[in-house]
């Protein structure tokens, strides 16, 4: 009887261990609503959403949406929304959250669009070299900025940042009625003294085209921070929401 208990017990813990395993995306398919390609509506919209994902019994079926504008130019919320704004062609993206890679991506034709366009999205800040203890750039309300090629140093103490703000801060204003997407960091070196955030992303608009790559991090007192949306994150943690993939930690060892 003790014996037939034992195996039971193990039969019961393997059974909770597997249930624990996290089982990632292997491939995943999108699709606008009823099957459309097409937005034909001045400034009209297309909701994307995730139509499969193998298998189905993945752990975390979320995605982060993006679009890449090819002849016309719109923008996806983080719920998969896609705006229009000029003719031509886009491409949609979704790329899961669990951090396997899976994605899939989907065309879409914008016709019939007039009047105003996205803010002009050629904007580039280039400081090549910024050191101050109480730096912030902050995005607000402002679509297609850049941040290409700079330097960001920061000797800032946490106890002097009590509202987390990073290095970059990337929000709506705050009456909600300009949102900022389209920000693009590429190419800087963020080198923090003190454990404050390199990049702080304050709100589900402010993921919309959001991408961040080929940086370099480093931070004196431990790993680099981030913060999405509201919650503290490692630069491992970071990567795994798809951010910095080819990114680095590295000192570059100023003086």
């Amino acid at each position: 009887m003790k014996k037939l208990l034992t195996v039971l017990f193990m039969l019961i813990l393997l059974a909770f261990t597997l249930n624990a395993q996290t089982i990632l995306t292997v491939d995943l398919h999108i699709a606008g609503t009823g099957g459309a390609i097409t937005i034909t509506n001045n400034k009209g919209t297309l909701q994307m959403t995730v139509i499969d994902v193998e298998p189905s019994n993945a752990t975390n079926q979320t995605v982060n949406w993006s679009v890449i504008n090819g002849t016309g130019t719109a923008t996806i919320s983080y719920s998969g929304l896609l705006t229009a704004y000029t003719n031509g062609t886009v491409t949609v993206w979704a790329r899961a959250n669990d951090g396997s890679g899976a994605y899939d991506f989907k065309q879409i034709t914008l016709s019939n669009q007039t009047g105003p366009a996205l803010t002009d999205v050629s904007s580039v800040i280039q400081f090549v070299i910024n050191k101050n203890p109480n730096i912030i750039t902050n995005v607000k309300g402002i679509n297609g900025i850049k941040y290409y090629n700079n330097i960001f140093y920061s000797t800032k103490a946490i106890a002097d940042n009590p509202s987390g703000t990073g290095i970059i801060d990337v929000n709506q204003t705050s009456d909600t009625t300009q949102i900022t997407a389209g920000v693009k960091i590429y190419n800087n070196i963020f080198y923090t003294v003190n454990q404050i955030p390199n990049i702080r992303l304050v709100d589900i608009n402010s993921l919309i085209n959001f991408e961040s790559d080929y940086n370099i991090f480093y931070c004196e007192a431990g790993t680099p921070i981030f913060t999405y949306l509201g919650v503290q994150k490692t630069f491992a943690d970071w990567q795994a929401i798809g951010y910095d993939r080819h990114s680095i930690i590295v000192n570059p060892k100023f003086k």
